[in-house]
């Protein structure tokens, strides 16, 4: 698995020379961590902790999360034996 293979994948053939592959993997698992850092803010940001700041925090932190799954999800999988 690899951060930056698409996050959803297209085969359409494009009639154009722009990129259409969208979004990496790797953004769109950082765009989600972010997402539930952010609803759940106050246990990370202290409070009156504002401005740009708030994206130095968090930033790091959610590609921090992404690159560690997709870190994780390309170890091989170990099925332990029904014996």
């Amino acid at each position: 698995m690899n951060g930056d293979q698409p996050a959803f994948p297209n085969d359409a053939v494009m009639t154009t020379t722009e990129n259409a592959d969208g979004m990496s993997l790797r953004a769109f698992i950082a765009t989600a961590a972010m997402k539930g850092l952010l609803s759940n803010s106050g246990t990370i940001i202290p409070p009156g902790f504002s401005g740009s700041g708030v994206g130095c925090v968090i930033a790091p932190l959610a590609v921090g999360i992404a690159d560690a799954l997709i870190a994780e999800l390309a170890k091989p999988i170990d099925i332990p034996s029904q014996t």
